[in-house]
């Protein structure tokens, strides 16, 4: 199981395939154990939720308002510390009563041989049988020319092993590039035991966490001047031998092991597994960098973002670069049924710190080309009309052609940025700072209007009927022309980026990182543009979402961190995708299916003479299902259909 930004949680049975996750709690969740017949997981602002089977979760009231960082099991209760000396502590992990201690650290808290250990000030601990009584023991450092910190502690194989800082008293020798081991049998009476030596001396390593994993203690560090993750793994602490995490792990938060596997997560979604922590494969990657557009195109999807290639998926599942795709950043794309069209920016020649406007068209999603924007300002927005495709961005540009090949400059009567353009009812219309609203009815001759808010507007579409652009401040405004607006109420004042329609509803969603900055993402709905309803808790992301789209019957949203989510179908109907995998080592399979009746996925090898074997059921789905069938790529052909119980 893991836990993260806004509430999210995933779990997983074999460390490398993970659900589609949920969010019982829009507040960040910094620690999970399971202890006594239950997930306890404990988060921001009070945060404390509890699972007995890791599907259903129930909100606890802790009682505390204080920021949760860690909680640990132990003489029939559960403790949870936190921010400010915030304790809190529960018999049952339901009722749970609050306390303070200003000598209790935030960071982390262990239970073993009788006693809770958790952070003190300084070079201490502080040690409780209970979790309300606490008392202060020092560990034996040397020298004093180095401000001695213990990082953490963690308890097994009969003792508690600490790491410290590894000043011995000779400064700058063996400070600051590695650390010590202290061990104690009761959490009161320590021993200094092995220096953990990283690397040449003067060159900083950073101590990530410590965990005690298949009987062993395993303290992970990080060296960014080398870019290694150190791993060092004891039985005692007296003496340690190395591994390294991959390369790429430096903002390394947690390792687990279960099932004879290690799993090693990192910021940003990463995670790795590895039998011997020596060879580690890539878990959930993907692409990491921004993904700010997503459209549907010739029976595919393809997607645009910030220094990345353009990413194109032909069953929803797997998503692969393009080939041959455009360089710098790309800001939105379109599709015309003929006609792919990207925009966005990249860095003048010459000029370290200009941008100039870029778009690239395509016929197959897959070979690019550049054109001439004419556009000395980035590129944010892109629509297609009757008559010609029009291009936004900067400074109040605007670009437009006829046929994606030739680009040509068009006067748009203001300076402000612009950052979305539609088409609808005859009009294009496209929106932008300080609530600037320019129409044409050609995309060559544009008219000022006046939109009625003074804030951002950072996109508009044309959906069911109406104009609906979406801004900062939880600026929602909407218009059948263009040129007479009238503002809704969103009930929130968070940035609203994007918004889409589809199935008799609206989806907006945004980022909001001034009132509560613990939620951040924001998603909205909407049957009529007009009243409002906050969903954020019930989509599994705490990344910042970019823009929504509905597609083939889904929602997709796209974002921050390589992001890309899709919602059950509309239809509630079952639906299958399937990808071969590389070296056809199988057939990763996806239903996407509204949870609330079971189904079975059935394969045979031929529709006329075969008969139909299940390969995979399922009786009571909360989300969408993926799993890998490594039978089927040995037969020369297959078919797979979805059947009710």
């Amino acid at each position: 199981m893991a836990v993260g930004d806004g509430g999210v949680i995933h779990t997983s049975s074999d460390g490398a395939s993970w659900d589609d996750g949920q969010r019982p709690v829009l507040f960040t969740l910094n620690k999970v154990i399971y202890g006594n017949g239950e997930f306890v997981a404990v988060g921001n602002s009070g945060s404390i939720i509890t699972s007995s089977n890791a599907v259903d979760w129930a909100v606890q009231s802790s009682g505390a308002s204080n920021d949760l960082y860690a909680v640990a099991f132990g003489n029939g209760r559960f403790v949870a510390c936190g921010l400010n000396g915030q304790l809190t502590v529960s018999t049952d992990g339901t009722n749970w009563t609050p306390g303070t201690n200003n000598s209790v650290g935030p960071a982390w808290i262990t239970f073993g041989n009788g006693v809770f250990v958790a952070a003190g000030p300084g070079a201490t601990v502080e040690v409780s049988a209970d979790g309300q009584t606490w008392a202060s023991f020092g560990l034996p450092f040397l020298g004093s020319s180095w401000q001695h910190v213990v990082y953490q502690v963690e308890y097994g194989n009969g003792m508690f092993v600490a790491v410290t800082s590894g000043d011995t008293g000779s400064y700058p020798a063996q400070s600051g590039n590695g650390s010590f081991f202290h061990v104690s049998v009761d959490g009161t009476n320590w021993v200094r035991k092995t220096y953990v030596n990283f690397g040449p001396v003067n060159n900083w390593y950073s101590h990530r966490f410590l965990a005690f994993l298949n009987g062993a203690f395993h303290e992970v560090t990080y060296g960014p001047s080398y870019g290694t993750v150190p791993i060092s793994i004891t039985l005692d602490g007296t003496s340690y031998i190395s591994k390294y995490a991959p390369t790429n792990a430096g903002s390394a938060e947690s390792m687990a092991f279960g099932n004879g596997r290690y799993v090693l997560f990192a910021d940003g979604g990463l995670s790795w597994y590895s039998a011997d922590e020596t060879n580690w494969v890539v878990g959930n990657s993907g692409f990491q960098n921004e993904i700010t557009h997503i459209i549907g195109g010739h029976s595919n999807l393809v997607a645009f973002g910030s220094s990345l290639p353009v990413l194109v998926s032909a069953d929803g599942v797997t998503f692969s670069a393009a080939s041959n795709s455009p360089t710098g950043v790309l800001t939105a794309g379109a599709f015309d049924e003929t006609n792919y069209v990207a925009v966005g920016s990249t860095i003048q020649a010459g000029h370290p710190f200009t941008y100039i406007g870029e778009i690239y068209t395509s016929s197959n999603s897959i070979d690019w080309v550049r054109r001439t924007s004419n556009a000395n300002q980035p590129l944010s927005s892109i629509c297609r009309g009757p008559s010609r495709w029009v291009a936004v961005g900067g400074s109040g540009t605007v670009t437009t052609s006829p046929n994606t090949l030739a680009w040509t400059l068009r006067s748009s009567g203001t300076a402000n940025d612009l950052d979305g353009v539609a088409f609808g009812n005859g009009i294009y219309v496209a929106v932008g700072n300080i609530g600037t609203v320019i129409t044409s009815s050609d995309g060559t001759a544009w008219d000022v209007q006046f939109s009625g808010t003074t804030f951002d507007l950072l996109s508009v579409k044309f959906l069911n009927g109406q104009f609906i652009a979406t801004g900062s401040g939880g600026t929602i405004i909407t218009s059948s022309d263009g040129a007479t607006w009238t503002n809704q109420d969103s009930g929130t004042t968070a940035s609203l980026f994007s918004v889409a329609y589809g199935y008799g509803g609206y989806l907006a969603c945004g980022y909001d990182d001034v009132s509560n900055p613990s939620v951040r993402d924001i998603f909205l709905t909407s049957s009529n543009g007009i009243d409002w309803q906050d969903i954020s808790g019930k989509i599994p992301t705490a990344t910042t979402v970019r823009l929504v789209s509905y597609i083939n019957q889904s929602f997709w949203a796209v974002g921050d961190g390589g992001t890309i989510l899709r919602s059950d179908v509309a239809d509630g109907i079952p639906h299958l995708a399937g990808v071969m995998l590389p070296a056809h080592s199988g057939v990763k399979l996806k239903v996407i299916f509204n949870p609330g009746a079971g189904y079975r996925v059935q394969f045979r090898t031929n529709l006329f003479t075969d008969t139909w074997h299940d390969v995979y059921t399922q009786t009571n789905p909360t989300t969408s299902e993926t799993w890998t069938d490594t039978n089927a790529c040995q037969l020369p052909a297959g078919y797979y259909r979805i059947i009710s119980p």
